[in-house]
Order: structure tokens, then sequence, then C-alpha cells
């Protein structure tokens, strides 16, 4: 009993003093520590009434725990009990000491002026005659203390899973904003996996571009029975889904604060690792000024040779795998993953993409979990449970760590003064007066542009590929515009690369119908105003991409055509309704390097090739964290 009641005194000394003092200095707004401060107060509101009892319900313990032997008038400590009267007498003639223990600033002073003084008391010689009442009153005052911290258990879930829930229910309804009803405890994220694994049991049944039903079936179905704007849950959290252009736009553009990224949950850190896509804040802006010069376009200007020399070997790959025969297929999808490894891993890390090829295949299983885990209701305690597929992504997670620490260390020497990404960030250490990144927050940094800058652009290409493999007319458009810019046999250089006008407005069509991520989600910091509506804060705002790509008021009644001739200068009004990499301070930071890439692939394809789609081809764009064909991209080649 008494060593119970010390470690729980001692475990809620130790939740009182892990809150920061309120004068001390902080990165986070004022609304942020008004709501820090909050649930601080509310934290010692629970936890420091129990102190003094659990004290004394300590002592009480202790007393009464400990053995008395009057055969030899003595205690067990060895002292006679005379001795104890004599020490108890001198104790009650001093002056009494208040022993204060040390409390949270926050703390009200009623409880700041605390003391307890029993522990400077000494136990009194009658302390064997109450023994038993002793134990008795102690039990009592245990139970007393623990009543609170166990009420405290109780409510919390209910206030976390239906009160709060319940209460924003209302909020959006008394602003006739509807939705699915609600689940509890999942919310409606059963609803999404099962729309999704219908959605995804049989492919298109021709080659057409809306593909909203199947890749976004939940948004689909709901946003046809409740409007463009309505809510839905993800366990006891609101996500607000805003299909509206003009409001998707204004919480993209935010600069104020109010929309933050949402961040990862642990296991999607795994893939990721604190790097620029899950940071936020003051961590974010530091890593985004090291990193952002590694992708100006004057830099990634000099990689071109690089990319080009990557893209020769794969068309030669191509033509060897093919015999040498004058048609051939090829599954481009997967190539292209193989091509822009080998790119990222030579213009980010001075490597091959033999050196990180294993990495690739890990992050590749990796991403298979994960994206399964994110379609589920997030519960903190079953990361932990050995299960077969947490087992093995913890050990993908460390297997790739390890890599990318040797890597970092071999080529660490090399990279040190280049100007590719590995170097900047080593570059970034030896700055004085600059804060510095330490080894896991470059390995971290590392996993997102290996896995990033293949994922993004590789997909690109494909679709890209399988459009003009459909759409002969453009196809012939663009070569005609490649071997005048380029010739029919020189590789493309930098400077050719802004003269592919038709090539460029070909990408931003293939980007508007098939973007790399089909939603992007924001969470509010504070309560914000967003067009008529009161949003709480706390909420997650769901920006349907493919959706708004393909708005008919925005767009046109052509919207789910492929029509690359929208984007010429005679339609610039697209530009801010137009954002697959995402828009505003947090725009993804190496489009620049992905559509560079995929220029100087596709002229080269179109120099070399003329292609079409394969009799074996079945269209079923599917989301694995990125939008992707599920059952590859087959296409014919027939070589010029």
């Amino acid at each position: 009993m008494m060593r119970s009641l010390s470690w729980l005194r001692r475990s809620l000394y130790s939740l009182v003093n892990e809150i920061p003092g309120s004068l001390e200095p902080t990165d986070e707004s004022a609304d942020q520590r008004r709501t820090q401060s909050l649930k601080n107060k509310n934290k010692l509101r629970v936890c420091l009434p129990l102190m003094p009892l659990l004290l004394r319900a300590e002592k009480i313990a202790e007393s009464a725990a400990r053995p008395w032997s009057l055969a030899d008038n003595t205690v067990s400590g060895g002292d006679t009990i005379p001795q104890q009267e004599e020490a108890c007498k001198g104790n009650c003639d001093k002056k009494k000491t208040n022993k204060k223990l040390p409390i949270c600033k926050e703390a009200p002073r009623k409880w700041r002026n605390l003391s307890y003084h029993w522990s400077t008391q000494a136990r009194h010689p009658s302390a064997p005659k109450l023994s038993s009442l002793g134990a008795s009153m102690a039990a009592a005052l245990a139970l007393a203390a623990l009543l609170p911290f166990l009420l405290y258990l109780l409510l919390k879930p209910i206030h976390s899973f239906l009160w709060r829930p319940y209460r924003l229910h209302l909020h959006f309804q008394a602003q006739r904003v509807r939705g699915p009803p609600r689940r509890p405890p999942s919310g409606n994220a059963s609803d999404i996996r099962a729309l999704i694994a219908s959605a995804q049991s049989s492919p298109i049944p021709s080659f057409h571009h809306d593909i909203v039903s199947r890749v976004a079936p939940h948004y689909h179905a709901w946003s046809a029975a409740y409007g463009r704007i309505f809510v839905f849950w993800f366990g006891s959290r609101p996500r607000l889904a805003i299909g509206d252009p003009a409001l998707a736009r204004a919480v993209l553009m935010d600069s104020s604060g109010d929309f933050e990224k949402t961040g990862f949950n642990p296991v999607s850190r795994q893939l990721f690792g604190e790097g620029l896509v899950g940071l936020k804040g003051p961590k974010w802006v530091q890593h985004r000024r090291i990193v952002s010069p590694a992708f100006h376009m004057e830099r990634v200007k000099c990689w071109v040779p690089t990319i080009a020399a990557c893209t020769l070997k794969m068309l030669e790959k191509w033509v060897k795998n093919g015999e040498n025969s004058y048609e051939f297929e090829v599954d481009v999808h997967k190539d292209f993953h193989n091509f822009t490894a080998d790119v990222i891993s030579q213009v980010a890390f001075g490597s091959s993409y033999d050196d990180g090829k294993q990495i690739f295949q890990w992050q590749e299983e990796l991403m298979l979990l994960v994206s399964v885990s994110i379609r589920s209701l997030y519960i903190p305690a079953l990361r932990f449970v050995p299960t077969k597929k947490n087992r093995r992504r913890w050990s993908l997670s460390r297997k790739i760590n390890e890599s990318l620490e040797n890597l970092i260390q071999v080529r660490g020497r090399e990279c040190e003064n280049s100007q590719n990404l590995l170097g900047l960030m080593l570059s970034a250490n030896k700055n004085e007066g600059e804060e510095q990144i330490g080894i896991k927050e470059i390995i971290d940094e590392c996993k997102t542009f290996y896995f990033a800058g293949k994922e993004t652009t590789a997909n690109l290409l494909t679709w890209v590929i399988l459009l003009l493999a459909l759409h002969q007319d453009w196809q012939s458009k663009t070569r005609e515009e490649v071997i005048c810019v380029c010739g029919s046999e020189n590789l493309p250089n930098a400077e050719d690369l802004s003269k592919l006008k038709l090539l460029g407005i070909v990408l931003k069509e293939t980007l508007r119908l098939y973007p790399p991520a089909v939603a992007l989600n924001k969470l509010t910091s504070r309560n914000v105003k967003l067009g008529k509506l009161n949003v709480p804060a706390g909420t997650q705002i769901y920006i349907p991409t493919i959706s708004i790509h393909r708005d008919a008021d925005t767009w046109g009644a052509d919207a789910n055509d492929f029509n690359p001739s929208r984007f010429s200068k005679a339609n610039a009004h697209y530009t801010g309704l137009f954002f697959p990499f995402g828009q505003g301070p947090t725009i993804c930071v190496g489009q620049t390097l992905a559509l560079v890439e995929a220029k100087v692939a596709v002229a080269m394809i179109l120099q070399k090739f003329k292609f079409s789609v394969s009799p074996s081809y079945v269209h079923a764009p599917m989301l694995l964290l990125t939008l992707q064909p599920q059952f590859g991209a087959q296409v014919l080649f027939k070589r010029i």
C-alpha cells in the first residue's frame, strides 16, 4: 500500500513539473498559448488537490506498517520507546518548519501556498495501539485520493468521444452544414474504407478521365448528397470538406497561421520521419530555409545533363529488353520509378540508384503498410502491439534508418562542399550563429526526398505518357515542337526547356486530371471565419484537389476531357485554381525539379519513339498515398 501511494505521488509530481512556466518564452501564437495554459490549469486542478491526501495516506500507511517489538521495548529501527518519546517532545518544542513542494508557476496561489509538515513530525509511541485504525484510515484516504483521478479517467473519453463531437455536430448543424451520420468510436472511417474497397474492386470500363468516384469515392458520394461543403468524422475529430474553389484557395493561400499543416501520426512518420512534409512551425521554417536553395531553378538547370544521362540509360534498356525489335511493350510505371530513383539519388545525394536500391524497395513495402493504416482510426496504443504488420513496419523503419545513416557517412565527405541536398544540410551545421540540424533530422529529410522525389515524378511521367499514347494528335504536336527546338538526335539542354511551350501545357493538363495527391489537408489553429462559416479550432479542412480540378464552373463543360490548350495564355485565369503541388507558403519545394525532370524525359522519349496504349492496359487509377495505376501502365513503343 505504502509503495503504491508513494509511486502515485511521485508520478503526480512529475506530471505537474512537466508543465512549462507561464513566463517561459515560446514561439507559439497568443491563442495557442492561451489554449495550452487552459490545458495546464485543468491538469493542475486534477493533480494538485490529490497531493496532500496522498502524502497523509502515505505517512499513516508507513506508521501502520512499521513493526514494533514491545517485548524488548524497541522499535524495528533500534530506538527504544523512551528515546522516541524524548525525540517527539524535542520536535514538538522546536519551531515547525514548512517544506514546500516544487509546484508549477501556473498553479493557483492557494495551491502554491500548500505546505506539508507531516514529514518533519516524529511518530508518536502510541502508534502500536492505532495500527489497525491507521491501516483503515490509509485505505480510506487512498480511495478518496484516487477517486477524482479515476473519475477524470472515466470522464475524459466520454468528453472526447461523445460530448465534444455532439457539441461540434450541433455547431455545424446550426450553420446548415450537414454530413454523413457519425458512428462512434471510428466516426466515418469504416464507411470510407468500405467505399474505397468497393470502388477499387473493378476497373473503369473505358479509358476516360472522370475518376473522382474511383479515387475519392467518399467525397463523390457525400458531396452529391450534402453539397460541396459538408462535415464527416475521423474518430472524434471533424473533417470539413471544402469543394468550393474560392474557399479552398483562401485556405491554401492563408499566411496568418489560421490554417496549419496537419502533420503525421506516428505510423505515417515511420515513412517520412520529421522531414519537411510533416514538420510545421519554427522547425519547418528552419528546414525549408536550408533545403530550398537545392531546388532553385538556376541550380536545377545544372542537373539537366545528369537527368538526360539517366533518361538515355532507361531508353537503351527498353530497346535492349525489346530485343532490338521495331515494336515492343513496356510497363512504364515500373521503369519510371527506377528512373526517378536514379535521378533523385544523384542530384540530391550524389549517389546512384544502385547505392540506394534496397532503401527504395523497403520504402515501397513500408508505403503499402502505412497506406492501409492511415485509412483506419488511429488508436495510439495499438502501434505498440507486436502484430505481424507492426513488427514488419518496425523492421523496415529500422533498416531504412540504418541504411541512410551509413549512406550519409559514406557520401558525407564527398558531398560536404557540394550544392546538392545532402551537401547543403551538412554545410548548415558549420554555419556559426545558425541553429544546426542533427543527424536524425538529416536522415528524416533524406527519407522524405527519397520517397517524394521518386513517387511524384514517376507518377507524373506515367500519366503523361498514357495520355499522349491515347491522344495521338497531341503526341504529334508535341513531338514536332521537340524536334524543332532540340533536333532529332541532340539531348535537350537547359536553354531548350523554356522553349517547349506545348510540352509545358501538356504536363499541366496531366497534373490537372491526375494530380499526385487527390486531396490536401489543413488544421485550424484557432476559431476562424471561412466565408460565412465559423470553423472551431482543431477542425481538419479537407480540400479535394481531384474534384476542384474538374469543377465545371471553373474549367468549362469539358472539365473531364484532356485539353492542354486550356492552359494557353488566353486562359491564364486558371492559375489560382490549379494546385497539384499545393499552394501558398507550404507549396512543394521540389516541384521545379519534378517538372524539369519530366520535360527532359518526355522530350527524349518523343525524339526516339512513337507510342500507343497497349491492349493489355487496364484503366484503374488508385490512391496509394499518391495517385497511380492499380495494374501498371503498359504502352506499345515503335522506334522512329
